[in-house]
């Protein structure tokens, strides 16, 4: 972990099994896929109540921030208007090993005359995949970086801040699905996949309790007492013990 310098950027996704770096065990995220969109909008409402596996901790999200917009790089013009709509953050042997950030509200996007609608937007945190409905359809709408993740907090604050997409090169890239599907709606061909479509930052807010200080390898009391502001790498050990911090 690298402890960062200067001011802090205060400014959002379910996943329940606590599979270790899911990004190398492609074979076995591919075995638990359900339909077109994958287990994200499969597992939800009752179904997303499995417990975690033996080791792993999921803690709910308090509430999330995010100052997401459309990027210009897109060649869309749009407006963002989400909200934090839940999620659950998994921790697996003292390392974030998944999770996921949903979202109420919803995207809008237009090309001269034309308007598409995108709602329902879900991140997963251990493959980094963002779900979302166009017109009722679901789809895999795009791809983000989250192999590295900021954790931060105000001395006294009593919640952790997982921020995602806060290097200027993190941005939402479509996916040859997503746009295809852009592509149709707004009656365009200028969408391909790798394309950005949102940039900004998602902020998960988890409330400080001894199970979560136990998985940054410090104490309750010292971690609401302290400042953080670290990089961490996703299925790699976290240990704040060294980077507490009360200035």
């Amino acid at each position: 972990m690298t402890k960062l310098e200067g001011p802090m950027i205060f400014p959002v996704f379910e996943e329940v099994f606590p599979v270790r770096s899911r990004r190398k065990f492609a074979a076995l995220a591919a075995a638990v896929t359900i339909g077109s969109v994958g287990l994200v909008h499969a597992l939800t409402g009752a179904a997303a109540a499995v417990p975690a596996a033996p080791g792993g901790t999921i803690v709910p999200l308090v509430v999330g921030a995010q100052t997401l917009r459309v990027d210009p790089d897109s060649g869309l013009d749009g407006l963002v208007t989400l909200w934090s709509d839940g999620g659950r953050m998994v921790f697996f042997g003292q390392r974030v090993s998944g999770g996921t950030i949903r979202f109420g509200g919803e995207i809008t996007v237009r090309s001269g005359a034309k308007t598409a609608w995108l709602t329902d937007l879900a991140l997963d945190i251990g493959t980094g995949t963002v779900d979302a409905t166009l017109d009722s359809h679901p789809l895999r709408l795009g791809t983000v970086d989250t192999s590295t993740l900021r954790l931060r907090k105000n001395p006294g604050d009593k919640n952790l801040y997982v921020d995602i997409g806060f290097d200027d090169d993190k941005r939402v890239e479509l996916t040859s699905e997503g746009a295809t599907a852009l592509n149709t709606a707004l009656d365009i061909d200028s969408l391909e996949q790798g394309r950005a479509l949102l940039a900004g930052i998602i902020s998960a807010r988890l409330a400080v309790d001894e199970k979560v200080a136990s998985e940054v390898n410090t104490g309750q009391q010292a971690l609401t007492e302290s400042r953080i502001d670290v990089d961490i790498e996703l299925d790699e050990r976290i240990d704040l013990s060294d980077d507490l911090g009360q200035d």
